[in-house]
């Protein structure tokens, strides 16, 4: 991730918009290609753009796919790489992580991420658990800020009748 001098200038001078900060998405190099292995290089070079934000630099979101059993057989395997990433990260900001592997949801996840000060996003997702479910596999806040996304069924709000249209 290369930034020109004058958007890297455009962001430093920009003014506070949002009320808090700006909340980011690590690349999918990162999460998707990559999956936290030998990946320092594109963490370095993310996080170096990150900071350019400053004080407007808010959670930044490490957003993972559906990981199948060629990828990761167990939760175990995914969490033996996963602690050591959280490990790495720098304290002074804030992270979160997304998961679409429901079946990864609970004690073994949420401790990891309580130990590394990492939020869970909670997402409301047609395929994910209802809260409800999340919670009682265990406590899904695992910071001290809460990551909540609304995705809802895109592929249903896309299909529907357009207000209007008939």
């Amino acid at each position: 991730m290369r930034l020109c001098s004058e958007t890297s200038r455009a962001i430093a001078e920009a003014p506070i918009i949002a009320p808090e900060a700006s909340l980011t998405k690590a690349p999918q190099t990162i999460t998707h290609e990559l999956a936290l292995l030998d990946c320092e290089v594109e963490l370095k070079k993310f996080l170096t753009a990150m900071e350019m934000l400053r004080e407007k630099l808010g959670p930044m979101l490490f957003q993972f796919p559906y990981f199948n059993r060629v990828a990761f057989s167990t939760v175990e395997d995914f969490l033996e790489r996963l602690a050591p990433f959280l490990a790495g990260l720098p304290r002074r900001h804030r992270f979160a992580v997304e998961l679409r592997n429901k079946n990864w949801l609970g004690p073994k996840l949420y401790e990891i991420l309580r130990k590394h000060k990492t939020a869970l996003a909670l997402i409301g997702h047609p395929w994910m658990p209802r809260p409800r479910e999340w919670i009682a596999r265990g406590d899904p806040i695992t910071s001290d800020f809460t990551y909540i996304r609304w995705l809802g069924d895109r592929k249903g709000i896309e299909e529907a009748p357009r207000a209007g249209t008939r």
